[in-house]
């Protein structure tokens, strides 16, 4: 029992005490009226210490600190007994490791692509989540060269295009449960389609270019050089696609342009040209 409820208790029994003897006229008013004071003085303390004792309580809820995730953290700059304020550094770093989200851009026109394959799939089948492009698999590249192994799922699409880079933000959510991934990592993130298409790339060193536009030299079955104009669309690393201007199966040449003409007999080396 604290002082305060002490002091209430005590005033309470003489309140009690001299109520009764005021009725039959054994103490005076003015004692009567002292003791209802000391009484309502004892209530109002109490009433303080237990407004102390919830604020006390609160403060000290205060000093645990929740987490709203799971996560790692980092060095403490603080110690038992140091003292800190709202002008204080933060008290501790927590990062996010598992799920870990990526932050990448692509170039305009590839996420025009992107969106308009959406767009179209998105109305072939109206169960597809509209938004965020799970038509797209993001994968990823470490920054030693090897290919991690879980697939992500594109979480966030920025709503507009950086107009100084020409690029568009996207973000993708990866399992990390090993946390091989670290905040401020780089990786390089592909994007590939669930829904395979055929599609011509060549090497982007192939393509030649006048006042008409982008055209290849090709080589027929006798071997004779002609001018073939194409249109392309984007670029895969050193490759880029071409959307009209090629069928499957025709040859190109990518290295001697300068030796060839149109109408040429050439005699090809045939080499496997990779992505």
């Amino acid at each position: 029992m604290t002082t305060a409820e002490a002091n209430y208790t005590n005033a309470k029994i003489n309140y009690e005490r001299f109520h009764f003897l005021q009725k039959s006229g054994s103490i005076s008013k003015e004692k009567y009226d002292d003791t209802i004071a000391a009484f309502q003085v004892a209530d109002a303390a109490v009433c303080e210490a237990k407004a102390k004792l919830e604020l006390a309580n609160l403060d000290l809820s205060y000093t645990t600190v929740r987490a709203p995730f799971t996560g790692k953290t980092g060095i403490a700059p603080y110690h038992v007994g140091e003292l800190v304020n709202q002008q204080s550094k933060p008290l501790i770093h927590l990062t996010m490791l598992n799920p870990i989200r990526i932050e990448f851009t692509v170039n305009e026109s590839v996420a025009v692509t992107m969106l308009q394959m959406h767009d179209a799939n998105f109305k072939k089948d109206k169960k597809r989540k509209e938004g965020f492009l799970p038509d797209l698999i993001p994968t990823l590249t470490l920054s030693n060269g090897t290919k991690y192994k879980d697939k992500g799922v594109i979480n966030f699409i920025n709503n507009k295009i950086n107009s100084s880079t020409g690029t568009y933000l996207m973000r993708a959510r990866f399992p990390n449960p090993k946390a091989i991934i670290l905040p401020g990592s780089y990786v390089n993130v592909t994007l590939s389609s669930k829904e395979k298409a055929k599609s011509i790339l060549i090497p982007q060193v192939a393509i030649q270019q006048d006042l008409l536009g982008k055209y290849v030299f090709t080589v027929d079955k006798k071997n004779i050089v002609n001018e073939q104009r194409i249109t392309t669309g984007e670029v895969y690393s050193k490759n880029i696609l071409v959307k009209t201007g090629l069928k499957n199966g025709e040859i190109i040449i990518i290295s001697g342009l300068q030796k060839i003409h149109p109408g040429g007999k050439v005699a090809p080396v045939f080499r496997t040209h990779k992505q």
